[in-house]
C-alpha cells in the first residue's frame, strides 16, 4: 500500500469525473480531492498498488500523471487554506493528519515575515541550508526553492514548474539541476530549461545574503 497524487488533465467531463470516483471506491484507501489551475488533483493514503482495481484507477485515460510517495510539501501546497475552503472529501474516509495536517501547517508557517531597513524579507538563516543543498519555503505567496551554490552565494527560483503549476521542482545535487518530478521537465543552476516539456524559464528571485541571514527581495511584478 502506498500513498500516490493523481493529477487528471484539463477539461474533464461529468463522466471522467464519476468513472474515477467508481474507482477510487473500488480501489480502496483514504482519498481526498480538490481543484486547482483547472486541473483535480487527488491524493491517496493506503492505495493498495497490487490490487486490479488499483491499476485500474491509476492507468484511468482521464489522468495525466501520477506522483508515487509525494513530499510533503508537495501535498501541502495542492491543499492550501485557499483550497481547503473547497475541498471536497471522498467517501472512503479522509487522508490522515500526518498527510496533510501536520505540514500544511509547518510548510505555510516556515516564512519568518521579518523585512530589513532595506525592505528585503528575511527567509532563514544561510546554516539552514547546506552546500550544494536546497531548501523550498512559502514566500509572499508562492513556493521559493532556495539553492545555496558557495559558502556565501544563494539563488532563488519560483519553485512552480512552468509546465503544470501542481508540481513543484527539486534539486538535484549531483546534476546540479532542477528536476519536476511529474514530467521529468529539466532546468540549469540559471533556471533555464534543459529538457522535457516547460516552455520557459523558472522566475528568479533575487536573493541577499547578510551577517548570515537569507533575505530575499520583494517580487516585481
Amino acid at each position: 500500500m502506498e500513498t500516490v497524487l493523481i493529477v487528471c488533465r484539463s477539461g474533464l467531463e461529468p463522466a471522467d469525473t464519476a468513472r474515477i470516483e467508481g474507482k477510487l471506491g473500488q480501489a480502496g484507501g483514504e482519498y481526498r480531492w480538490t481543484r486547482r489551475g483547472g486541473r483535480v488533483a487527488i491524493v491517496v493514503a493506503r492505495l493498495r498498488g497490487d490490487d486490479a482495481e488499483a491499476t485500474a484507477l491509476l492507468d484511468d485515460p482521464a489522468i495525466d500523471y501520477v506522483l508515487r510517495d509525494p513530499s510533503e510539501a508537495e501535498i501541502a501546497r495542492i491543499f492550501s487554506r485557499r483550497s481547503m475552503l473547497n475541498l471536497a472529501i471522498g467517501s472512503t474516509g479522509l487522508v490522515s493528519a500526518a498527510l496533510l495536517g501536520i505540514p500544511l501547517g509547518f510548510y505555510l508557517s516556515s516564512s519568518t515575515g521579518q523585512r530589513s531597513l532595506d525592505g528585503d524579507l528575511l527567509v532563514g538563516r544561510l546554516d539552514q541550508i547546506p552546500i550544494n543543498g536546497a531548501r523550498t519555503q512559502f514566500v509572499e505567496g508562492e513556493e521559493v526553492i532556495f539553492v545555496r551554490r558557495t559558502e556565501v552565494e544563494v539563488l532563488g527560483f519560483s519553485a512552480t514548474c512552468t509546465h503544470s503549476d501542481i508540481c513543484l521542482v527539486n534539486w538535484d545535487a549531483e546534476r546540479h539541476q532542477l528536476v519536476c518530478p511529474c514530467h521529468r521537465g529539466i532546468f540549469d543552476i540559471r533556471g533555464n530549461v534543459v529538457s522535457g516539456p516547460p516552455p520557459r524559464p523558472l522566475r528568479q528571485r533575487t536573493v541577499v545574503v547578510r551577517d548570515g541571514n537569507v533575505y530575499v527581495r520583494k517580487a516585481q511584478l
